[in-house]
């Protein structure tokens, strides 16, 4: 899994930022979280247009992660109260790339509620705004396009009696442009 996205960015004094996401795991044996991955990047270039990172994460541990915690920081002293005024970070399309070639966005354009998750005979998709040349597309766990939909309202249906039991996710488009993505279960 990769962890992806957009930055512009203004160094002040030879600043320096920090892109990071950490993968944790609630331990109640020790009471406490345990990191099972991480991305890093930090760099003190400024950058004036919108630039592509593309974070690969290292395991610490075979845990499935429960959490995920995001840092973007303009100023790689900004906890200590160090950083430079006028140091600027701009962050755009964040997302986690999965090895399927399914892509996760952390911050999306448009808001869907999915349920009842797991599904048993129906998965309903609620989205919060109309979409103008929408569509909804299903994919299985290996990354292959199983339905695509057409969005003419702001609740679709499907019927997923007849799909095999496990993983799928979804990918909600606007004039083809991803605008929302996510998963749920078949059980």
């Amino acid at each position: 899994m990769n962890f992806t996205g957009y930055y512009k960015y203004t160094s002040v004094n030879n600043d320096s930022f920090d892109i990071y996401a950490i993968l944790t795991k609630w331990n109640p044996g020790n009471d406490k979280r345990d990191i099972v991955g991480a991305a890093m990047f930090q760099d003190s270039n400024s950058v004036i247009s919108y630039t592509k990172f593309d974070l690969s994460f290292q395991y610490f541990t075979q845990d499935t992660p429960d959490t995920i915690s995001v840092v973007f920081a303009s100023s790689a002293a900004g906890d200590l109260f160090l950083g430079n005024v006028g140091t600027t970070l701009y962050i755009d399309e964040i997302a986690l790339e999965l090895p399927v070639g399914i892509k996760l966005l952390l911050m999306p354009e448009v808001n869907v509620n999915v349920y009842p998750n797991p599904a048993i005979s129906i998965i309903k998709f609620e989205i919060d705004r109309k979409i103008s040349c929408g569509k909804l597309v299903l994919i299985n766990s290996e990354g292959k396009s199983i339905m695509v939909k057409t969005i003419k309202d702001n609740n679709i249906s499907v019927d997923v009696k007849n799909f095999a039991k496990g993983l799928y996710y979804y990918k909600l488009l606007k004039y083809n442009n991803l605008v929302n993505s996510g998963s749920f279960i078949v059980k």
